[in-house]
Order: C-alpha cells, then structure tokens, then sequence
C-alpha cells in the first residue's frame, strides 16, 4: 500500500464511520415507525395512514396503475391490491391523457405519499403536460381479489 492510500483510508474512515451510524440511526428510527404510530422524525401519523397499527405505505411509487374516470377523478391502483379514487383540480386534460406522472419528469417517486395536495402531470401522446394537476381527496376503494 503506498502512502496515497494509506492516507486516504485514514482521511476517509471518519466519514465511511459516520454514514454507517447514520444508516444505523435510520434503521431503527424505521423499526420504531413499523411498531407504533410514530414517524422517523417522532411526529405522530395521522389515523388514515394507519391500518392494524401499522403505517400504510401509501407511495407513489408503489402505484401499479391508473385511469381516469371522468373530468376530475383519477383511480389508482397499488402493489398491496388496494384501489384509491383521487379527486383533482386544474386537470383539464384528464379525460384525454394516455398516462400519468406521480411526480415530476425524471424525478424519484418512491418516497412521495399519496395524500391531499400531491401534484401529478398527465402526459398526452408522449408528451408531458406543463401544468401539474392537484389532488384534492383521497378514498380508498375495496381490495382487488
């Protein structure tokens, strides 16, 4: 090993240290969400993220399919087999859309809920409308099979 190595370990092992205490940190703040009520940040979870004590996990990211029905009202579909009916505003093009985009172009969508205010964009012929549509009610629906 020469001595460009040996330094950068010893430069780099304080932070290579310090990620995996956070990592630890946010492993068993998760654990602690699981089992109660509670949020990472110690916020208590409102009751319609809750089922048997557990948190929902009402993520975009785990939308497996959507379809409008009608001129403000959007059904979706999750990996659980559960359906939500979302009623929107400012979605002028809902009823001509060909699909939807639960957040923006090229942006993550795994860890942003499916709640009140949540912004969407329809796309229409492979192209992405400019103006976001908002939803303004979540309901659940029944289980599917």
């Amino acid at each position: 090993m020469n001595e460009h190595d040996k330094n950068f370990i010893k430069n780099m092992s304080p932070l290579l240290i310090a990620a995996m205490v956070m990592f630890l940190m946010m492993v068993a703040y998760d654990t602690k969400a699981d089992d109660h009520n509670i949020t990472a940040h110690g916020h208590t979870v409102d009751e319609k993220y809750l089922t048997d004590n557990k948190i929902k996990r009402l993520y975009t990211g785990n939308i497996i399919g959507a379809s409008a029905e009608g001129r403000d009202t959007i059904i979706i579909k999750m990996r659980s087999k559960e359906k939500y009916k979302l009623t929107v505003s400012f979605c002028w093009d809902l009823p001509f859309a060909t699909g939807y985009s639960f957040n923006r172009p090229g942006a993550t969508n795994h860890f942003t809920r499916v709640e009140k205010g949540l912004r969407f964009w329809t796309v229409s012929f492979g192209k992405f409308n400019n103006t976001p549509c908002i939803v303004t009610k979540v309901e659940s629906l029944e289980v599917i099979g």
